[in-house]
C-alpha cells in the first residue's frame, strides 16, 4: 500500500511495516492490563492520536507512540496515522525520552534509563535542565537516576511489583552489599525474612479461610527507613550530596582543616550490624556530648566532628566532645568525681571508696533504667506516628498562615539550629514577610559557610544582585592564568 497524505501536510497514514521502534526508547515494559485495554480500544475505535515519527533510511523511526504501535500490531492494523517530522538526533532524543517519561504508566526504571540517556554523551544534559524540561524537581530526577544503582535482585523485586518506588529509592541509596542485607531472604516466599525489607504475613488467613504462614510482604517505606537507620552504618566516606548537603560540607571542611571525624549514635549502643560493618568505633550516647553551641550545648577546645552512624538522626553531623579525661567544660563533674575516688583509694579510706563505688553503681543502674524507659516510649511513639501526623494534617488547613501565628513560630524554630544567623529583614506580620525573613536567614548562613566565596556569588546573581563591584578582584596574574587555561 502506498503512503497517502491526509488534510494536514505533516500527517500521513503509513503502513505498519514501514515503521520501526527506536533502539533508544526508554520504555522496556509494555505488558499488563493497560496494554490490553489499549488494544481493545484500538480494535474498536482505531488510533485517535497519531504517532510521531521521523524519516530515515529504514522507513520511519518512532519518537512517540511505541505503545500504540505495538497495540496496532496486536490488533492487526495495516496502517496507522503518523505525524512526520524532520528532527536532529538531540531533538529526537528529547522527544523520545521526555514525551514518553511524562506518561503516568511508565515504570520508574524505564524513566531512569531515559534520563540517563539524555545526561550521557553526546547530549550531556545537566540534571537541572532536564528537571526543567520534564517539569519535575531536581531531587525527583536525581532519585529516579539513582534507581539505576539497584542490584539485579532489587530490580527484579521492583519490576514484579513486590516493592514500590519508595522502597526502591531507599535501596538504591545503599551499596550492593547493603542492598543484599536489606533484602535478606525475603525475595523468596519463606516464613521469616532476615532482612529489613520484608515481613512475614504469618497469622493472616487466605482466601479459602486457611491459615497462611508462608508468605511475606514488604514493610512500609517508613518502616524500611527506620530499619536502615538502625542497621545500616552511615559513614563519611561516600556521602550523597543531594541527600546530606550539610553533612558533606561539614565533612569536607573538617577534612581540609585536618580535624578528627568520629561516628556517634544517640542510642546507648549501636546495633551489632553497625558495629561489625566497620572497624571504626561508634560512640554511644554516654560517650559524647554536643559541643557546637547549639541546643544548649557549649563549645570547647577538644571538639571533633561527630557523624551519626545509626539510629535517630542518621547522617547528621555536628561538633561533639568525647574527652572525658581532659575537658572540664563538658566532663568536669565526672573528672572531679574520678579524681576524688583516686585520692580516697590512695589514702586507704575504704569506707569512702565503698560508698563512692556504690554511688557509681547506683548511677549506672539509674541511667540504664532511664535508657530502657526512653526506648519503650520511642517504640510506642513510632506506632502512633501515622495517626498523630494524620491529625496534624487535618488541623493545619484551619490554622492562620500569618507570620506571627503558630505556624510562623514553627518555621522560625526550624531555622533555630542555624546559630547566630541574622538578617535586617523583619519577620513582619504576613506570610510573605516571613518568607523574606527566612530567606534572609538562609542567605546569612550561606554567606558564612567555609565555601561561601564559591557559592554565594552565584546565589546572589540568581536573586539579581551582582557582587562584582563589591568583591575584591583577583590579581591580574591570576586572571591571565585563567584566561590562558580557558
Amino acid at each position: 500500500m502506498s503512503t497517502t497524505a491526509s488534510q494536514c501536510p505533516q500527517c500521513q497514514v503509513i503502513p505498519l511495516e514501514q515503521l520501526h521502534e527506536s533502539k533508544h526508547n526508554p520504555r522496556r515494559h509494555f505488558d499488563g492490563p493497560a496494554m490490553e485495554e489499549l488494544v481493545a480500544s484500538i480494535r474498536e475505535l482505531g488510533i485517535l492520536t497519531p504517532l510521531l515519527v521521523r524519516p530515515n533510511k529504514n522507513g520511519f523511526e518512532i519518537a512517540a507512540g511505541h505503545r500504540r504501535y505495538r497495540a496496532a500490531k496486536v490488533a492487526a492494523l495495516a496502517t496507522v496515522p503518523c505525524l512526520v517530522r524532520e528532527m536532529t538526533d538531540l531533538q529526537f532524543m528529547e522527544i523520545l525520552n521526555i514525551e514518553n517519561l511524562q506518561r503516568e504508566d511508565v515504570h520508574p526504571l524505564d524513566e531512569a534509563g531515559g534520563y540517563e540517556a539524555l545526561m550521557a554523551a553526546p547530549y550531556k544534559m545537566k540534571v537541572e535542565v532536564l528537571a526543567q524540561k520534564v517539569g519535575k524537581s531536581v531531587k525527583y530526577v536525581y532519585d529516579r537516576i539513582k534507581l539505576l544503582a539497584l542490584t539485579k535482585p532489587a530490580r527484579d523485586l521492583f519490576w514484579s511489583g513486590r516493592i514500590d518506588a519508595g522502597h526502591a529509592i531507599l535501596l538504591a541509596r545503599l551499596t550492593p552489599v547493603e542492598q543484599a542485607r536489606v533484602i535478606g531472604n525475603g525475595n523468596k516466599d519463606v516464613q521469616y525474612s532476615d532482612g529489613g525489607l520484608f515481613q512475614s504475613c504469618r497469622g493472616l488467613y487466605d482466601d479459602e479461610g486457611g491459615y497462611d504462614d508462608s508468605q511475606v510482604k514488604a514493610v512500609s517505606v517508613r518502616e524500611l527507613q527506620a530499619w536502615i537507620d538502625r542497621h545500616i552504618r552511615f559513614t563519611g566516606k561516600h556521602v550523597d550530596p543531594m541527600l546530606f548537603p550539610e553533612t558533606v560540607a561539614q565533612i569536607t571542611n573538617a577534612t581540609e582543616m585536618k580535624r578528627k571525624i568520629i561516628e556517634i549514635t544517640h542510642e546507648y549502643l549501636a546495633d551489632d550490624d553497625v558495629r561489625q560493618a566497620d572497624k571504626a568505633k561508634v560512640y554511644g550516647e554516654r560517650a559524647w556530648t554536643r559541643a557546637d553551641g547549639q541546643e544548649d550545648s557549649k563549645v570547647c577546645d577538644y571538639a571533633v566532628l561527630g557523624v551519626i552512624a545509626s539510629g535517630p538522626g542518621r547522617g547528621q553531623a555536628f561538633d561533639v566532645c568525647v574527652r572525658k579525661d581532659k575537658c572540664l567544660v563538658h566532663w568536669g563533674k565526672e573528672i572531679r568525681a574520678r579524681e576524688k575516688r583516686v585520692k580516697e583509694r590512695e589514702s586507704g579510706n575504704t569506707a569512702a571508696v565503698s560508698k563512692a563505688d556504690t554511688a557509681a553503681a547506683n548511677d549506672r543502674q539509674r541511667r540504664n533504667d532511664e535508657y530502657e524507659r526512653l526506648q519503650r516510649k520511642r517504640k510506642d511513639w513510632e506506632k502512633c506516628t501515622p495517626a498523630v501526623l494524620k491529625a496534624i494534617d487535618a488541623r493545619l488547613p484551619s490554622l492562620s498562615a500569618k507570620a506571627t501565628g503558630p505556624l510562623g513560630d514553627l518555621l522560625l524554630k526550624a531555622f533555630a539550629d542555624w546559630g547566630r544567623a541574622k538578617t535586617s529583614v523583619p519577620r513582619g506580620k504576613t506570610a510573605e514577610d516571613l518568607v523574606r525573613h527566612l530567606a534572609g536567614l538562609y542567605l546569612c548562613r550561606v554567606a558564612n559557610d567555609y565555601d561561601a566565596f564559591e557559592k554565594f556569588p552565584k546565589l546572589a546573581k540568581y536573586l539579581g544582585v551582582d557582587l562584582r563591584a563589591i568583591l575584591t578582584p583577583e590579581p591580574k596574574g591570576e586572571q591571565a592564568k585563567k584566561a590562558k587555561a580557558a
